[in-house]
């Protein structure tokens, strides 16, 4: 790495328990943040590596460092060239040709072979020797943008939904990473303060989570989705009849001149008992889902888990008809 002059400016969140780092913005021209998402894993402080935080943008140490290293590069030395073909070693193919005597730079600033050599070249391949690395001081500048009692670091969380309009198009995973937060929020703190300030996901966001959990936990024995699109999203509850109920069903094949019916019985009923659409699309008379909310990540995440929970509970509840009212009624069943 080309050694820097310029001090590495380092952002610092400090708290009663730990310091929380990342590399400024302002290194960027010289530093550029390439070797780790901090900008700051490939450098010592205090002779150790700093320790990764949830938020993969910063890092934690414990006091201010006094001296931060980095490792750095050394050029390759003894520069040659050996014969490809070891059988070929003569006095006139010799096993190994010192690079400096054999070649110049031009003009462009390439190596290149001397017009008395050049017809050697396909018989040669380049060797060099490689160094360790060396630890160097870096002068850096310690800056607290900020402070707080304590910054609690808040886990993550993972819900499949589906990526486009048909199942076909896949599905991935929405994580922590697509949470949202109040614009002054973004304005006035760092990325990692914003899990414990107002999280929220948008009203579509929450459509294809409500969704996705509906349709992996949906007991078919006594629910089933009647419309299931990226626009609207509709379940239907199963009602055992108390007493089945006889209707007439057309038997005759399709293109039959008379109808044949015969008597069959119906043993449920239907009644909606969930239905959605989302913020964007606003489809018909369809309820628009409100996006998921909390004080922060950890209380989002539990609004979410909670509201799951509660609507498969409702939507996979037996029901019975009421024998004693005639569907008037129902009779919830026990589990």
């Amino acid at each position: 790495m080309k050694k820097i002059d310029k001090p590495l400016i380092i952002e610092a969140i400090k708290t009663d328990v730990c310091y929380f780092l990342r590399e400024s913005r302002d290194n960027y021209t010289y530093y550029n943040g390439s070797a780790g998402v901090s900008g700051l894993d490939h450098f010592l402080f205090d002779g150790k590596k700093l320790e990764r935080s949830h938020n993969p943008s910063w890092c934690k140490i414990l006091k201010v460092p006094k001296k931060i290293e980095e490792e750095v590069s050394q050029p390759n030395i003894n520069h040659r060239y050996e014969l490809i073909d070891k059988t070929l070693k003569s006095s006139k193919f010799p096993l190994v040709l010192e690079k400096d005597n054999i070649t110049y730079m031009n003009d462009e600033g390439y190596t290149q072979w001397k017009q008395e050599y050049s017809q050697l070249q396909s018989l040669y391949a380049e060797i060099s020797d490689t160094q360790p690395n060396i630890m160097i001081n870096t002068p850096f500048e310690f800056k607290i943008v900020m402070e707080f009692d304590n910054i609690k670091e808040y886990g993550g969380f993972s819900y499949p939904v589906q990526k486009g309009r048909w199942e076909s198009d896949g599905f991935y995973p929405l994580t922590e990473k697509y949470v949202q937060h109040q614009e002054i929020d973004t304005i006035l703190f760092p990325d990692i303060i914003l899990p414990a300030r107002e999280s929220h996901l948008t009203s579509e966001q929450t459509y294809k989570i409500i969704r996705k959990h509906v349709q992996d936990n949906i007991n078919g024995k006594y629910a089933h989705i009647t419309s299931d699109y990226d626009f609207c999203f509709t379940v239907k509850k199963k009602i055992p009849l108390a007493v089945k109920e006889p209707y007439q069903k057309n038997i005759a094949r399709y293109g039959a001149r008379k109808p044949k019916y015969v008597t069959d019985y119906r043993h449920c009923r239907e009644i909606q008992v969930f239905e959605m659409t989302h913020q964007i699309v606003k489809y018909n008379n369809y309820t628009i889902v409100e996006g998921f909310k909390g004080n922060n990540v950890e209380e989002l995440k539990e609004n979410i888990d909670n509201y799951l929970r509660d609507l498969m509970d409702k939507i996979n509840s037996p029901l019975h008809d009421c024998p004693n009212c005639n569907g008037v009624g129902v009779i919830v069943e026990n589990k």
